[in-house]
């Protein structure tokens, strides 16, 4: 080992010991299962990578942070056999771990797309890990795709693990390999086929699934089940490129950047900040390539502690004259005059926050925007920092509002206070909402007497004045969404309704089928279920997501799901797809609109509103209300926000919901 290389680990170890990565508990068992292949033989046709330098670098860090080598189990090229690396889980599972334990399983090697075979993929396409005597070729009789091992298999066998932990334990993934159906980029050398694994014909085909294959997942118990915090090296979509450390050796991005953000942090860093770390590591040397992450990230690093969720965006870029650029945009609320406070991580609201400057939001786009601070600190320090909103602006769009409360009423230095927000007027003409004042409450409702909020004169002065402002700011939000066109030549993807009534006899309708008004409007019944086909018509690939405004001006995220990844829906150039969700529709009634917002690039909502369930277990809609902006418990493959400016194309279909 040459000094150079020495220094490395040597920077790496004691970084990871300053960390405490690992619980206090003495007791607690740390058990490991590193996997790495990049000698794969020649007829697999997946090329050599380096993944032995991802295990010689884990393995040291593993050692140094608590795990016995009698806990950690590698299993390197030819020992890696699909068959190996199942046995070798099943006996961690079954022989070693107990309740409290902690479990890291990684793997560093190619990663392929396969054709999905149960329904469950939104894009048709499950993602694999590619054992050593996996193919990277679908040959009819000879090699179906046996050997690789699939999403829904490994998911099946950490939720034993961490049922076999239980609450007290605690599950860490961290998957170097890609899943990608894309091209390469040119640069450096990738992870993973640069094709998945489908049938011929699979192209033609349109994903139409209904299938319940997740349903013994669903049935699981997360309370008695260990939590767990996945790391991937790219999006779905995306391959994996190789880093070069300070020896001068190439390393996969993930292995890479999780060792190297673990040098930075303390004792008492989150999830979160790990992740946010691990993205800057891997985009100082490749800025196209999007890690992601699943779980809580508001926990302690193997702390078992969670965190207080907070609101944050973070800075993608520090330029000069005091701008920065920040990975969120106007449909997250970052709109031109909004006032903003940078903060060191880990400011989560308590009075020991650090604010390091001010700035206010000058330009931007749909999902990025350009921030004049006055920030004097340096360029490292400014790009791990947590931008957060303190003061809101709504642009040039104002709300109205009409007020009807006797003059004498006690809550007039409430109201009075509330139209100090400076994009709040009066307004007897054509107001956005109207305040009215009865049987001891103040109501907001719209002008055609469907109520946004009522607020009980029993509460304390404040919790009423927070209790309407934030419905105001709500529905200010809201209206801004139900106005916003944006459209791209390029990115053309539509979409239709389709009614899903189910029971004895399932009932189908296309949209051509569907009952409309007068005006043209479709109409539906409270109670229907719906699904949605995606149509692209454009010339590029595009992700999608979509909104539903409901006539309280509600706003809700249908797709993705709270659990899903913005990554995971995806729609090729010409390609169309019925989405497996099911929707039941329900009140209040009146008219709904429905937004599908395309982009060449993944974008978050999520955190603009609630998530409406889809209706799995036919349950109605499933209350999940988030706060606007960043704050989800619970996240999803990561927050993926970078979009340039003009890449955005939004669709809509407005309907009716009746009795």
């Amino acid at each position: 080992m040459n000094l150079f290389f020495d220094s490395f680990y040597r920077i790496i170890i004691a970084a990871t010991l300053s960390c405490l990565w690992f619980s206090d508990v003495v007791s607690q068992n740390k058990v490991a299962l590193v996997i790495g292949i990049g000698d794969y033989p020649e007829a697999s046709g997946f090329r050599d990578i380096h993944s032995e330098n991802d295990l010689e670098l884990i393995k040291t860090y593993l050692k140094q942070s608590g795990f016995s080598t009698s806990h950690i189990h590698i299993l390197c090229n030819q020992t890696a056999t699909r068959k190996r690396i199942i046995q070798q889980l099943t006996n961690i599972i079954e022989k070693e771990l107990k309740p409290g334990d902690l479990f890291y399983f990684h793997f560093s090697g190619h990663g392929q797309q396969v054709q999905d075979k149960d329904g469950d993929e939104p894009d048709g396409l499950d993602e694999a890990l590619a054992a050593y005597d996996a193919r990277s070729e679908y040959i009819p009789g000879k090699y179906q795709g046996e050997n690789h091992i699939i999403d829904d298999e490994l998911d099946k066998y950490l939720s034993k693990a961490r049922l076999r932990l239980g609450p007290n334990g605690h599950v860490l993934n961290t998957f170097d390999a890609c899943h990608s159906g894309t091209a390469t980029r040119g640069i450096g050398i990738s992870r993973g086929a640069d094709h998945p694994l489908v049938l011929p014909d699979f192209v033609s085909k349109e994903n139409k699934s209904n299938s319940d294959s997740n349903k013994e997942r669903r049935n699981l118990d997360e309370k008695k089940m260990a939590p767990m915090v996945s790391f991937f090296a790219s999006m779905p979509h995306q391959l994996n490129y190789e880093m070069t450390g300070p020896n001068g050796k190439p390393y996969g991005a993930l292995s890479y950047g999780f060792a190297m953000a673990l040098k930075d942090l303390s004792s008492t860093s989150s999830y979160q900040q790990l992740f946010d770390q691990i993205r800057l590591k891997i985009q100082e040397q490749n800025n196209g390539q999007i890690p992601e992450a699943e779980g809580n990230l508001n926990q302690v690093i193997f702390g078992g502690r969670y965190l207080e969720p907070t609101q944050y965006f973070t800075i993608h870029e520090v330029m000069d004259s005091g701008f920065i650029r920040v990975d969120g945009g106007f449909l997250q609320g970052l709109r031109p005059n909004c006032k903003v406070g940078i903060y060191l991580p880990e400011s989560r609201g308590s009075t020991s926050d650090k604010l390091l400057c001010k700035g206010t939001v000058q330009s931007g786009s749909a999902s990025t925007c350009s921030i004049q601070t006055d920030c004097a600190q340096n360029s490292d320090q400014l790009k791990a920092a947590w931008v957060k909103i303190t003061e809101e602006s709504f642009g040039e769009m104002t709300i109205r509002i009409e007020t009807r409360v006797d003059p004498k009423s006690s809550s007039r230095s409430l109201i009075d206070s509330i139209f100090k927000l400076p994009f709040i007027t009066r307004s007897s003409t054509e107001p956005d909402l109207i305040l009215t004042e009865q049987n001891d409450s103040i109501i907001l409702a719209n002008p055609y007497n469907i109520q946004v909020i009522s607020s009980s004169n029993r509460q304390t002065f404040l919790e009423q004045y927070l209790t309407l402002t934030k419905a105001i700011r709500n529905f200010g939000q809201t209206q801004f969404i139900r106005r916003l066109n944006l459209d791209n030549k390029d990115i053309r993807v539509q979409f239709e309704i389709i009614l899903a009534n189910q029971g004895l006899r399932a009932m189908r309708k296309s949209a051509d089928e569907l009952i409309r008004s007068d005006d043209g409007r479709i109409i539906f019944k409270a109670g229907d279920s719906i699904q949605i086909r995606v149509m692209n018509t454009g010339k590029v690939g595009a992700y999608f997501s979509l909104l539903d405004i409901q006539p309280d001006y509600i706003l809700n995220v249908l797709l993705p799901g709270r659990k899903d990844s913005p990554a995971d829906y995806y729609v090729d150039a010409g390609q169309s797809k019925t989405l497996p969700p099911i929707f039941k529709l329900e009140p209040p009634i009146g008219q709904e609109l429905f937004k599908l917002i395309a982009s060449r690039n993944p974008i978050n909502l999520r955190p603009l509103g609630s998530t409406r369930a889809a209706n799995t277990t036919q349950d109605p809609f499933e209350a999940l209300f988030n706060s606007s902006y960043y704050s989800e418990d619970t996240v999803t493959r990561g927050r993926i926000n970078t979009l340039p400016s003009g890449q955005v194309n939004i669709f809509s279909i407005p309907f009716n919901i009746e009795n």
